[in-house]
């Protein structure tokens, strides 16, 4: 199966940027999540009433719950152990307290400790007395052998005029979160650990009151979304996060209010619009149906069935059968049957490489398409498009697979899609082959990827549709599909 080569854009941690021990940390974490890898490990999940998940989840699952599932079950991790040990109204006392280091972390014995901890104290504490606290607390872990992970916090939202002795509290928090989350910033860089920056996120979603309200119970605590989302940005960071998983993608406090799916669509929009290198693509993009400039075509409604001087039929190969062009929701199609070949990969490749050569500038494919049932049970993609092309001197890859679990490629995931059967998915992938960078648009999710490099290939060039792998039998449908250039 095709590895990613991109992280995703959305959530950028701030473990990109940690020292050599927390890369060793991470490092530890990746070879534990390994499949074959039978380590049996406990995490300790350290914190007050947001960790402890009291009663503003309603019944939902709070963070270290949602871990739970992903470890212990999406990821079969079935000997690992998760613990929480969140005490609600909880201070950086107890992290210097023997009784509680003793009943809440040691007892355990636990090769990960994430702590999210010290939004009590910054009422009654001066922050560099939190923050001593919470760096005592760090070097213990690290001289028993444990892994720390820091987190920082949910933002708060802002009252005007409290009503009450504890929003008033609430709000003196507020008012200095800003510089307590960079404390615990400065902690994970000084002591070279793990940072789950859940702060630098919220800031920039919750800032549409939408969102705010959607994700908090009241002015601090997170609501049942709030925590999923807490606890999918734990995952990001330590590359546990699957985002076709049923973890990752339920419907914690309901379904998501449309005023809040478009607020956070906006968001998503606006911070890759800040990349001038994606300004450029998302122009492109707006211009891709005026675009005539097309190098290779395939319509089946005009053409039929591939013709064989233009397209060659590679992999297992498609046996007799296999393609037909039929009507599909009221419009003429290509079906293909892979699941004919057996367990086999089939892909159709365009014959005439020098169609290939000498492109540059923005490079546009363009394609509608739609898998059909049966779906293997097992098959996680049932159709993958791939392009090959010299970026830069070295080559670039695009590539884009998707089935009923998801999507995967070298562009970041989609963290909400779930591809229905019989539905037309339009696919649209642009590259700056000056920049080589590229921009994904799958229906009405657009994702960008800064940096495109090679992947392992058999030609040095090529353009291609079909199944995804040898792990994939399924059927897919082909309306159109188009690669151009300027």
């Amino acid at each position: 199966m095709k590895q990613f080569i991109c992280t995703m854009l959305a959530t950028l941690s701030l473990a990109a940027l940690a020292g050599p021990l927390a890369e060793k940390d991470l490092a530890a974490i990746k070879e534990h999540m390994q499949w074959g890898d039978h380590g049996e490990w406990t995490w300790v999940f350290f914190g007050d009433s947001i960790t402890h998940g009291a009663l503003h989840t309603y019944g939902w699952r709070s963070f270290p719950e949602v871990f739970e599932e992903r470890v212990r079950f999406e990821r079969n991790k079935v000997m690992d152990t998760v613990i929480n040990s969140g005490n609600n109204g909880d201070n950086t006392g107890s992290m210097l307290n023997e009784h509680h280091y003793e009943r809440r972390v040691a007892r355990y014995k636990p090769q990960a400790v994430i702590i999210l901890m010290g939004c009590n104290d910054i009422v009654t504490r001066p922050i560099p007395d939190v923050k001593s606290n919470i760096t005592k607390f760090v070097q213990r872990l690290r001289s028993e052998g444990i892994i720390p992970i820091l987190q920082t916090y949910n933002t708060i939202k802002f009252i005007e005029n409290p009503t009450s002795d504890y929003i008033r509290r609430i709000m003196v928090r507020y008012h200095k979160f800003d510089e307590f989350n960079d404390a615990l910033r400065e902690i994970a860089a000084e002591q070279d650990i793990i940072l789950v920056d859940n702060y630098k996120r919220w800031k920039l979603y919750t800032a549409d009151p939408a969102v705010m309200d959607f994700w908090v119970d009241d002015p601090l605590h997170p609501s049942a979304r709030g925590h999923l989302e807490i606890a999918n940005e734990i995952l990001r960071t330590l590359g546990l996060y699957e985002p076709a998983g049923k973890c990752s993608t339920a419907i914690a406090g309901g379904p998501t209010p449309p005023a809040v799916e478009a607020a956070i669509k906006k968001i998503k929009m606006e911070t890759i619009a800040s990349d001038p290198r994606a300004a450029k693509l998302i122009k492109a993009l707006n211009e891709i149906d005026s675009f005539n400039n097309w190098k290779i075509t395939y319509n089946p409604a005009i053409e039929g069935l591939p013709s064989a001087d233009k397209w060659e039929n590679g992999g297992d190969k498609y046996p007799e059968g296999a393609m037909k062009i039929v009507p599909i929701d009221g419009k003429m199609a290509l079906r293909v049957d892979n699941n004919m070949n057996g367990d086999g990969w089939a892909m159709l490749y365009y014959k005439d490489e020098s169609a290939l050569d000498g492109m540059h500038g923005i490079l546009r494919f363009d394609a509608e398409v739609a898998l059909l049932p049966p779906f293997e049970p097992t098959a996680n993609t049932d159709f993958s498009v791939d392009l090959i092309l010299p970026l830069q001197d070295k080559f670039g890859q695009i590539s884009i697979a998707f089935g009923p679990k998801g999507i995967i490629g070298n562009f970041p995931q989609p963290g909400d899609y779930r591809i229905e059967p019989e539905k037309f998915y339009r696919v649209t992938i642009l590259v700056d082959s000056d920049e080589a960078c590229g921009l994904l648009r799958f229906n009405d999710y657009i994702a960008f990827c800064p940096t495109l490099n090679r992947m392992g290939t058999l030609k040095p060039k090529y353009a291609a549709f079909g199944d995804g792998g040898r792990a994939v039998a399924g059927v897919f449908a082909l309306r159109y599909l188009k690669l151009g250039a300027d």
